[in-house]
């Protein structure tokens, strides 16, 4: 898993034009990764030892960092993971879904007006990624 990781992390590096943001990414994906029961901006400032959550805040809404070649580059991360880990023959997919929630209260992170289904609302998206095999259910 450490490995992983820190191949991620290397591939990622060029995505940051600062160190900084580079290392709070770091930190960031390692508690999003990590069995926090409850991941919100002070669970993980506190998880990764950061006094406050302004950093990964900063990192999230401000910071200059190349955010669509980060997911492509974690997209082609995760899927020549998954090839050299499947059998010979068999039959896995991958099954990519964003979806949205309607959001009605003021305090949730990440909610804006933004689409969700055939309107516009407070909302906020999220993004799955369900593994699916013949002898499997899936997992999310």
């Amino acid at each position: 898993m450490q490995r992983n990781f820190d191949d991620l992390m290397t591939a990622l590096a060029r995505m940051f034009p600062r160190i900084e943001p580079r290392l709070q990414a770091a930190k960031y994906v390692r508690a999003v990764m990590s069995e926090l029961p409850r991941r919100n901006g002070w669970t993980i400032a506190e998880w990764i030892g950061d006094r406050r959550p302004d950093a990964t805040q900063h990192l999230l809404n401000r910071a200059r960092w190349d955010t669509a070649g980060a997911m492509s580059t974690v997209r082609r991360f995760a899927v020549t993971r998954l090839d050299a880990a499947a059998r010979p023959g068999s039959l896995t997919v991958g099954v990519l879904d964003e979806s949205g929630q309607e959001k009605k209260g003021t305090a949730t992170v990440g909610v804006k007006r933004q689409h969700i289904g055939c309107h516009l609302n407070t909302a906020e998206t999220g993004r799955w990624l369900d593994h699916r095999s013949l002898r499997s259910e899936g997992s999310r």
